[in-house]
């Protein structure tokens, strides 16, 4: 029988067919430009989404100041073979330094986490999925046990300004001449009262000469 040969006399093609059989994508970048130096991903540079470039740019830059212990991560986006974009989160460290002990190679180990972040993004869609099905709730409710229409466009107002987090909500009517829009303005619950600083103009146009408007100062 053959004898077995020892992989650490062939070091190097142990951890190259080790690294290569890895799902992560491992990469030796250049520091501080980046330059991919090796990679068991071809190509890899060429599939970097341009958003995340400058974001990449200052993460390669920040090793120079890495201690040797020192572990420093990245999220950014890579098209995959399907030309879909998949998300990545990189793990990194000093690999190595020069005589002046400053850093020259920074080893970096990227994990697929696109289907994380599809689950994250699926869950605040049923969220705010959720969120806009109770709003409506509330506003119909209103609607329909409100009788008073200055009630009703207070309960209103408050709402909606609330729940799309501005100041207050402006109501228009448009009157039976059609000429002038009557706006009424509303805090929302959680900001400061603008009571007493809500004014109107009066403008107009060829065809539409009044319209009275109402605004926050």
């Amino acid at each position: 029988m053959p004898e077995t040969e020892d992989p650490t006399k062939n070091h190097t093609r142990f951890v190259r067919a080790l690294i290569d059989l890895m799902p992560a994508i491992v990469t030796i970048v250049a520091i501080p430009s980046g330059d991919t130096l090796y990679t068991n991903r071809p190509d890899i540079a060429s599939q970097i989404h341009p958003d995340d470039l400058p974001t990449l740019k200052a993460y390669y830059e920040s090793f120079a100041k890495l201690d040797d212990n020192g572990i420093i991560g990245v999220e950014y986006r890579l098209s995959n073979d399907k030309g879909e974009w998949t998300f990545l989160s990189a793990q990194g460290k000093v690999f190595l330094r020069d005589n002046e002990d400053i850093p020259t190679q920074a080893l970096i180990v990227a994990r697929d986490l696109t289907q994380r972040k599809r689950t994250e993004l699926e869950i605040l869609r049923l969220k705010r999925h959720e969120q806009n099905q109770s709003f409506l709730a509330s506003i119909t409710k209103d609607l329909v046990e409100l009788d008073n229409r200055t009630d009703a466009i207070e309960a209103l107002g408050e709402k909606i300004a609330s729940y799309f987090r501005v100041p207050w909500c402006t109501f228009a009517e448009l009157t039976e001449d059609e000429t002038s829009v009557s706006s009424y303005g509303f805090n929302a619950s959680h900001v400061p009262s603008l009571a007493g600083t809500t004014g109107s103009r009066t403008s107009g146009w060829p065809g539409n000469p009044k319209m009275t408007t109402s605004a926050g100062q």
